[in-house]
This record gives C-alpha cells, structure tokens and sequence, in this order.
C-alpha cells in the first residue's frame, strides 16, 4: 500500500514538472532582451492603415452624385407642358381680316344719275349722284325691266349708302352706271325678296289706294286695269306695280312703274299695264299696285292674278291621225 502511495506522488511531481515546462517554453529568458519578431507586430498600424482606403469607399460620395441626379431634373419637362398649353395663339387668326368680308364700293361712271327709292326706273326719285362719286354697296337686286325698244330683260340695281353711313343717303341706282372700284358684288345679298314699296320708301295718307283693280290673261301677257285716283298736279307722280311672274324658265322680281301725264290720270276713267308672265315655274305668279305721289305711296292692293288656263280633256289628248 505504501508502495502505491508514493507511485502516486511521483505520478503528479512529473505532471507538475511538465505543466512548468511547457509553460515556460514561450518565456524568453531572464537577462535576454526580447526578440526582434515583435517589430513584426507592428505592422498591425500598417494592416490598420491599408484599411484607411475604405473611408474614400464610402457610399457618401456615391450619394453625392447620385443627388446631381435630382427629381428636379424631371420637372423640366413642364416647360414642354406649357408649350403644349400655347395653343391659344392658334385661336388668333379667327378675326382675322377674311373672316370680315370687304363692303364693295362702287364709283359713278355717268351724271347725274337718279338714285330712287326701289330698284327699278318707276320708282321715284330720291336725289341725284355725281360723276365719280364714291358709295358703299349694301345690297343688288336682280330685275326683270322694259327695255327702251319694249322687250324684257334681266337688270341688275344696287342699293348704295354714303361712305359716312348716313341712313338717309340709301338708295337704287342702276348697275350699268357704275364701276366697282373694291370688293366683289357677288358677297352682297339680295336685298328686295318681296313687295316693299309701302313699308321702305314712305306712306301716303293724302289719297286713297287705287280703285277697280282687276287682271286678264292673254296668253304669256297679264294686262292689269285699275281706275285712276285723283291727285293734285304738285303730287301727282303716277302707280307702281310690284310683280313676281315667270320668264323664260325662271321666277323674277318685276317693278313696273307708270307715269303718263297728269291730263291722262285726270281725264281717262281707266288705266291698264300689260307685263309678261310664262308658264314654267313651281312658284305662282302675283303682285300688288301702289298709288305713287311725292310724299310716298299708298298701301298695296293685291292683284287678282289670273292663273294659267287648265288644259281640257279635248286639248290633253291627241286627236288620232288619219
């Protein structure tokens, strides 16, 4: 037994010896300085100094570019917005000068010419136009007129008002006395449409209308009959008639005025005026007669005007031929 106990301590004097042992195998010896392997441990500074680069890594400066790229820069593209909104200078050219149609101006070529109430020489005079005076055109009207040799045809009046727009200066000249010196006549519009002696050119309250109005057809011809009314010599201008009849295919404004002498309206006890009317148009011929005296006109009475006989069965049918 004694035998074994010492066994042991002798067991755990060597491992105590050789815990020492190698506890001291990495202390370096007592008077010795140290090796010079620690300058090696220096380069830790160095190891940290290789890792300064990381600094100029650093996102901040990739931050700094990334706001020169700024949202603002998007919002540059509203000035293409509002280029987008200039489109109301387009809108400019509405009032622009086509949009206002010239007013023609027309120069007398002749004088003096009659200008007159209506469009047709037997209306009655309003004053007279000189030789190269000026005048706005305001309206033209195309008539069915006698000529001098007794034939109809087509003549074109324009109604014309002074360059200072004076209301009373409007007035019908015809067009063959005149010479366009601006604008185009085709933009005027047709201004007479239908009987108006009565309500433009002045009422007459001195006489009364025309009496015992009546009308016959003789073939394409409507003679027209009334019973002359009495006027003073000083007033005494004649009739006007204001027809719509059909010529040659097309439907006219026929003004016709008569003015034979005073003797003639005192003495005869009736009148007449024979107008042409055609078979051929959709709109049913018509017209109304004025009494005319200096101050203006009567009211209009309306003509019975004759229609166009209706062919008979005998007329409608061929007769067979031998």
């Amino acid at each position: 037994m004694l035998h074994t106990v010492a066994n042991m301590k002798l067991g755990r004097a060597l491992t105590l010896g050789l815990l020492i042992a190698l506890g001291c195998a990495g202390c370096a010896p007592i008077g010795r300085l140290p090796a010079t392997d620690s300058p090696t441990l220096t380069a830790s500074p160095d190891a940290s100094s290789t890792a300064t680069p990381v600094p100029s890594n650093t996102l901040a400066p990739s931050l700094t570019e990334t706001q020169t790229i700024t949202p603002t820069s998007s919002l540059t593209f509203t000035p293409s917005e509002t280029s987008t909104i200039t489109l109301t200078p387009s809108r400019t050219p509405i009032p622009s000068p086509t949009s206002t149609p010239i007013v023609p101006r027309v120069s007398i070529t002749t004088g003096p010419v009659s200008c007159r109430y209506g469009p047709g020489a037997g209306y009655e005079y309003k004053y007279g136009l000189l030789e190269d005076n000026w005048e706005d055109v305001i309206g033209r009207v195309q008539i069915l007129s006698r000529q001098t040799n007794g034939t109809w045809a087509p003549t074109t009046w324009l109604l014309l008002q002074s360059m200072n727009l004076n209301p009373y200066s409007k007035c019908w000249v015809n067009a063959s006395f005149t010479q366009v010196i601006r604008g185009d006549l085709n933009t005027v519009p047709d201004y007479f449409s239908k009987p108006k002696a009565f309500e433009i050119y002045g009422a007459s309250h001195l006489y009364p209308q025309p009496a015992d109005v009546s009308a016959r057809r003789d073939g394409n011809t409507v003679t027209v009959f009334w019973q002359p009314v009495y006027m003073t010599q000083d007033d005494y201008v004649g009739y006007m008639i204001e027809a719509f009849v059909c010529y040659h295919g097309k439907y006219w404004f026929l003004p016709y005025g008569y003015s034979d002498s005073f003797e003639q309206n005192e003495n005869e006890s009736i009148l007449d005026v024979s107008i042409p009317d055609e078979p051929g148009c959709s709109q049913p011929s018509h017209g109304q007669l004025f009494l005319a005296e200096k101050h203006g006109y009567t009211v209009g009475v309306i003509i019975p005007w004759p229609a166009f006989p209706t062919p008979t069965a005998e007329s409608a049918v061929p007769s067979p031929t031998p």
